[in-house]
């Protein structure tokens, strides 16, 4: 039987008025899901914003799976705590909103109780039709369940490991990009956000008509070494080719276009 507290009556159990705020006392170092920092005292709201504000938010904290250790909605809330720092914001946005998806379709299942079935199941019923995004989710998940085990030790394997995606294999596209577009690129590449000349627009230009001509990805061209190029040619080491109809007409075209 718990004592009767001498102080703070009248107020949910744990909670607790101070500095001008309702406050939460965890009985363990528990994750804020407002702040994503993990605290001891966790701030509800301030005072002048009534009781009713601080039981929704009570409400809100208890009720959260998110919160609970060893659920999806958790590991889910690890990766975005602990693993986008490095990516730019928009990158981080993106894995962030992919996690809450998961963490819904997750929300009744333990870590440890995930199976690869369940893991196919997920891509099938959301994802059956588009073959990229199935990737990526399985990509995502992927790395969910590497921190469930080599961080957390939610469980001794990955049940992604195991997918099968061969149905929902891409095909590299082989689209020619129209003359405009690349002429767009060119023009871009010359004045930054300032609006001045930028220092490394002439060469980034070079490496976009080279990629344009010889059909090669930038990262190619850029690679490229000196016993590559010779007086008459330039032996690539990526050999790609345009459709066997746009050949021609289209090669041809583009290099009268660059001159």
């Amino acid at each position: 039987m718990n004592r009767r507290r001498k102080t703070h009556r009248g107020l949910p159990r744990r909670v607790q008025a101070k500095h001008g705020a309702y406050y939460f006392f965890a009985p363990a170092p528990l994750r804020n899901p407002w702040t994503g920092k993990t605290q001891t005292w966790i701030r509800l709201c301030s005072i002048a914003d009534g009781e009713p504000v601080m039981y929704s938010k009570l409400g809100g904290l208890m009720g959260g799976r998110s919160l609970v250790d060893g659920t999806m909605p958790r590991l889910c809330a690890d990766r975005k705590d602990r693993k986008l720092d490095r990516f730019s914001e928009e990158v981080q946005k993106e894995f962030r909103r992919m996690a809450d998806v998961i963490a819904a379709a997750f929300d009744e299942y333990a870590v440890a109780r995930v199976t690869t079935k369940d893991c196919a199941d997920f891509l099938r019923d959301n994802f059956r039709t588009k073959r990229n995004t199935a990737q990526k989710y399985a990509n995502v998940m992927r790395k969910m369940f590497k921190l469930a085990i080599s961080e957390r030790g939610f469980r001794p394997d990955n049940p992604c490991d195991r997918l099968d995606l061969s149905d929902y294999a891409t095909k590299r596209r082989e689209v020619l990009p129209p003359h405009e577009a690349i002429k767009a690129i060119r023009e871009a590449a010359s004045i930054g956000k300032d609006g001045l000349p930028t220092e490394s627009g002439l060469m980034f230009r070079c490496i976009v008509d080279m990629s344009y001509l010889m059909w090669q990805r930038a990262i190619d061209v850029r690679t490229l070494l000196e016993t590559q190029i010779t007086d008459r040619t330039i032996a690539s080491s990526h050999r790609r080719r345009p459709p066997r109809a746009a050949r021609c007409s289209t090669l041809t075209s583009r290099r009268r276009s660059v001159q």
